[in-house]
């Protein structure tokens, strides 16, 4: 409830979300989920939902699942137009797409939610890059939300673990 909550300014309260669960938990299932929320019915101005992850293959987890969740729903089948790499909500004017860590590349995105999957195994020089050009590509959004998940990582100088050593000193 927290992730989804505005202010009385109508901005999101939480910009950014770290889930970390184990392996075969169902991670790839929530945020496949929260990405069809966020790019149908959450309510900013032609949603783009970025899906991304250290490699291409590892991204389409997450977004092959909102593509089966979307084709076994009638419902919300209705609602998206798939294509193979990206899928329209006619409704919103959303969509979501897929992205590898190709960071450079990715600088001239307007993305309202970026959904990172596998935090933990971001540490080459273009999954940092990656990182860094989802997290300032927001910032023109209303409800603008980064939200990473993760199995358990060991390295504190990654993203993972500078994020969890924020989190942990949170007031």
């Amino acid at each position: 409830a927290e992730l989804l909550a505005v202010g009385k300014d109508g901005r999101r309260k939480t910009r950014q979300a770290l889930v970390g669960l184990p392996r075969k938990n169902g991670k790839s299932s929530l945020l496949s989920a929260l990405a069809l929320y966020f790019a149908s019915i959450e309510g900013e101005h032609a949603p783009d939902v970025i899906v991304a992850a250290g490699s291409r293959d590892q991204a389409a987890v997450v977004f092959d699942q909102a593509r089966a969740f979307a084709g076994s729903d009638p419902i919300i089948d209705l609602w998206f137009e798939q294509q193979r790499f990206v899928m329209k909500c006619a409704e919103s004017d959303g969509l979501i797409r897929r992205i590898a860590a190709d960071g450079k590349l990715q600088h001239g995105l307007n993305p309202s939610t970026v959904i990172v999957d596998e935090l933990h195994s971001f540490s080459t020089p273009r999954q940092v890059e990656l990182w860094a050009a989802m997290q300032t590509a927001t910032g023109a959004r209303e409800l603008p939300l980064t939200c990473s998940i993760t199995t358990a990582g060991y390295d504190k100088t990654t993203i993972l673990g500078q994020l969890f050593k924020a989190a942990i000193e949170l007031p």
